[in-house]
């Protein structure tokens, strides 16, 4: 009788380790499903991005220095920041309002050199370096760049009055973001 009970407490202990293993390696495979989906849906974020700035090359709207400055915000959005539901879906709202904001091709050539000139000045108050892409970046600083950006292009658009030098110093009168420590920005 012992042994019988021997063999069955074996057999469903083996049973229970099977069921185990198996329950394990499925959550694995729909972490993993889950990081692709993350990593696709980064990547189709980022490639839409650029193909905007592309764009805005091509039309000589942007020089690709700018391009490649600018292309820096989707590039480093993660560096300080953790990758949740959350965080995505805010850099993909982020990475939108900035291709919104920027100029459109217009065959006027004072309101290109006006374009060109509004969109460089938005590249040259953009962090130089990675470390200036940290949170706060993105959730104060970068949202007040794009409302900028916006307001100098409607009054290019609009009134054509507004000298370079006072386009230039608003946007250089906003401090750039100060550098905080990479711990501060973990999730």
């Amino acid at each position: 009788m012992l042994k019988i009970i021997a063999y069955v407490v074996l057999a469903l202990f083996l049973a229970l380790v099977a069921v185990y293993f198996w329950v394990e390696a499925q959550r694995k495979k729909e972490k993993e499903l889950k990081q692709q989906a993350i990593a696709f849906k980064m990547s189709t974020m980022k490639d839409q991005f650029k193909q905007d700035l592309n764009q805005m090359v091509e039309n000589q709207l942007l020089s690709k220095a700018g391009s490649d400055s600018i292309y820096r915000i989707a590039n480093n959005f993660f560096v300080f920041q953790a990758v949740s539901d959350d965080s995505i879906f805010y850099c993909e709202q982020i990475l939108r309002q900035v291709s919104d904001a920027l100029p459109e091709l217009n065959r006027e050539k004072s309101n290109l050199e006006l374009a060109q000139e509004v969109t460089s000045l938005f590249v040259e108050s953009l962090p130089t370096e990675a470390s200036g892409y940290n949170a706060h970046f993105y959730r104060m600083r970068l949202p007040e760049l794009i409302t900028l950006l916006i307001t100098h292009q409607e009054q290019a658009d609009d009134a054509k009055l507004q000298s370079p030098s006072e386009t230039e110093s608003e946007f250089k009168s906003e401090p750039k973001p100060q550098v905080e420590s990479a711990t501060e920005h973990v999730a």
